[in-house]
């Protein structure tokens, strides 16, 4: 696809070539991935609020709108409650699938830019999706941003393998085949598959006269076809009452994300600060146009695609980015605010990355320049990945409060081995306070809780008993308030068969921010002790009162 001059591939250091660099990047990428997600992050916020939603439901309850404010393919969260069922509910088995997908990622990328480039591009831009920061990091994250980059890679995959063959139709049928499963795991799959077709039909037209052409052509149509009864199936099923359900506060979160078309100039300043922020920001980059390098290479080799010839494929990269942009116009999905969102574009963004940089370095008049940048460039894509491992493994958290809460949770389920440890809610059914931020408590309880790993425990017989003591953890937000009538209620049924011994509490904030929700995100563990009263009458556990709705951050 790209041809750099010569000088440029003597760049290399002596005894090592472009392919075994390659590798070498796959490698080093893989290896961050994998340490990443061995390490075992504690959940953070937008885990563990999409997470709490395998905690209590079964395959058909996922097609109803999430809790929490959360939004998820159905495909996606299917697979996720199998890894739960099967593995258990921990931050390995919900993170499998994702770091599954980031890790065939880098293999696919390899395979799908060795198709298109040669030499030092295709060496910059494997290595640039190798060592990028964001999909190492959400490829272990409990979300489907890694999905969405996967499902993005395996499609444009095969289409270019038909595009190497545009007279053999079995490349589209597979694709057909593929694009369903595709939409049910990724929403951005829908823009992927758009722009595809965008570039077939391209290359259909530019080979109109060509015998066969209009018998591909109607597999393309059924191409068509297949997405477009996938995406309203799909729409139907599920993503429809998840979009009402969250749209107000969805909206609200990804403002940022939608363009202002009614006015102008705010319009032209928007569109520069995405293109040159977090969407753009590979290897390296960030906001206030700290991407601006990225997006500039970017730009380089979109041309150089058009001058060459290739517009199929120049199309259907800027098909991806032409129909997200619609989208975001609708307020359909957000487009550039937020990197997590955009990892679908990760594949074109690193393809077009990698040759429109060596593309520029090739204009360096003097050979020693040249060498030296190209150096430059990998040596500092070495240290980049080596940096962000030592990074992890130093601090194997996503934030030291995350960090904190599962450490408490670890020692507080497993404290008092000759008591009976039980949850108000969860074992109870009681709601005793209103407004809770509940999700990191529930989630940490079914990891670190060795009663809790299969779930709520059955204790109705073990409390009527009145032979162990007693531990009940009532938690909630320390802005919550409390149902006085129900907690009388319980503790009188509780003083039946046991004398209160006591209680404590326990803060544990799940935010630095002093503002008006820090009470809200402040976790309270109050703990009531029991003892057996010898003699009491027998106690029963409360009727589960009605759930309050838990609030939520608003995430996908």
């Amino acid at each position: 696809m790209f041809r750099v001059e010569p000088e440029l591939a003597t760049s290399l250091p002596g005894g090592l070539t472009v392919e075994r660099l390659v590798w070498l990047f796959v490698g080093l990428g893989v290896v961050v991935r994998l340490v990443r997600y061995g390490l075992a992050f504690p959940l953070w916020c937008d885990e563990y609020q999409l997470s709490a939603n395998f905690l209590d439901r079964n395959f058909s309850q996922l097609l109803l709108p999430l809790r929490h404010n959360q939004v998820a393919p159905i495909g996606f969260l299917w697979i996720e409650l199998a890894a739960v069922r099967v593995l258990g509910f921990s931050e390995l088995s919900l993170r499998l699938f994702p770091a599954l997908c980031g890790v065939l990622s880098v293999f696919l990328f390899r395979h799908v830019a060795r198709q298109l480039l040669r030499g030092i591009p295709l060496l910059f831009a494997v290595a640039i999706f190798a060592i990028a920061y964001y999909p190492i990091r959400h490829g272990s994250e409990v979300k489907p941003y890694s999905s969405d980059l996967f499902c993005s890679l395996v499609l444009l995959a095969v289409a270019l393998r038909w595009w190497r063959a545009p007279e053999q139709a079995r490349w589209l049928w597979l694709l057909a085949g593929l694009t369903p499963i595709a939409l049910s795991i990724s929403f951005t799959a829908a823009f992927i598959a758009g722009g595809i077709s965008l570039g077939i039909a391209y290359t259909l037209w530019h080979r109109r006269r060509i015998a066969g052409t209009k018998s591909v052509a109607v597999v393309w149509l059924a191409f068509n076809l297949a997405v477009g009864i996938a995406f309203l199936g799909l729409l139907r099923l599920n993503v429809a009452a998840q979009y009402d359900a969250t749209q107000k506060e969805m909206t609200t979160c990804w403002a940022d994300g939608f363009p202002p078309w009614r006015h102008p100039l705010e319009l032209i300043a928007w569109l520069a600060e995405v293109h040159t922020g977090p969407m753009f920001a590979y290897p390296v980059g960030g906001e206030n146009g700290g991407s601006i390098l990225t997006f500039v290479c970017c730009c380089v080799a979109l041309v150089e695609l058009f001058r060459r010839g290739r517009r199929d494929l120049a199309l259907t990269i800027s098909g991806w980015f032409a129909l997200s942009l619609v989208a975001a116009a609708l307020h359909r999905y957000p487009y550039g605010s937020h990197a997590r969102l955009s990892q679908y574009l990760v594949p074109a963004i690193c393809l077009l990355a990698g040759p429109g940089g060596a593309l520029i370095i090739a204009q360096l008049r003097q050979p020693k320049w040249q060498t030296a940048a190209v150096r430059l460039c990998l040596v500092g894509g070495g240290l980049l990945a080596g940096g962000m491992l030592i990074r992890d493994i130093a601090h194997p958290y996503k934030t030291r409060l995350d960090q904190d809460h599962r450490t408490f949770a670890r020692q507080f389920w497993t404290a008092a081995p000759d008591a009976i440890t039980v949850c108000a809610q969860t074992d109870l059914g009681l709601r005793l306070y209103d407004r809770t931020f509940e999700t990191s408590y529930l989630c940490n309880q079914r990891i670190c809780s060795p009663a809790h790993r299969n779930g709520p425990q059955p204790v109705r017989d073990r409390l009527a008993k009145g032979e162990q003591p007693v531990r009940c953890v009532v938690f909630h937000s320390a802005s919550g308030k409390r149902d006085e009538v129900a907690f009388d209620a319980w503790m009188e049924q509780m003083r039946a068969r046991y004398d209160l011994a006591g209680m404590e509490s326990h803060h544990l904030p799940l935010s630095n921010t002093r503002n008006d929700l820090y009470d809200f995100y402040l976790q309270s563990y109050d703990v009531y002790r029991f003892t057996p009263r010898a003699g009491g009458g027998s106690i029963g556990t409360p009727e589960p009162m009605v759930r309050g709705n838990a609030a939520a951050t608003t995430s996908r």
